[in-house]
């Protein structure tokens, strides 16, 4: 008799166990998506920005701007180190 309950309290504990670390997961893989979207949103964001900063840079070069040579040097090394 000692033994079956000892077998049903393993059982027990192991259901709430496994209960438990499925939460866990659960939470883990919520906090991952949350993560993950908010990662995406920061990206698009900057990828405007970013976008605006070149569409200027162009601009600048075709209006003859003094600083034109800088711009294009600039742009060159951007398409080397983000592509």
């Amino acid at each position: 008799m000692n033994e079956r309950v000892n077998e049903r309290v393993n059982e027990c504990v192991n259901a709430c166990v496994n209960e438990r670390v499925n939460e866990c997961v659960n939470e883990c893989v919520n906090a991952c998506c949350n993560c993950a979207q908010q990662l995406t949103g920061d990206l698009q964001a900057r990828e405007s920005r970013f976008s605006s900063v070149q569409d200027r840079g162009e601009a600048l070069v075709m209006e003859r701007h003094p600083a034109s040579n800088i711009i294009r040097v600039r742009r060159r090394l951007t398409t080397l180190f983000y592509c």
